[in-house]
């Protein structure tokens, strides 16, 4: 069976998403997201970042 694959989100990544001061990177962001809601991929948050 093959292994899962997680994304580590960063404290940038989160800061990109909530402050959606650059255009082009919040739209990124916000289409892993939108995947994530969709159940995949998987991911990963450390307590730090938060």
């Amino acid at each position: 069976m093959p292994r899962k694959r997680a994304l580590i989100l960063d404290t940038k990544v989160i800061l990109r998403f909530l402050l959606g001061d650059v255009l082009e990177l919040y739209e990124k962001v916000y289409r892993v997201f939108q995947r994530v809601e969709e159940g995949e991929p998987e991911v990963l948050l450390s307590d730090v970042v938060l």
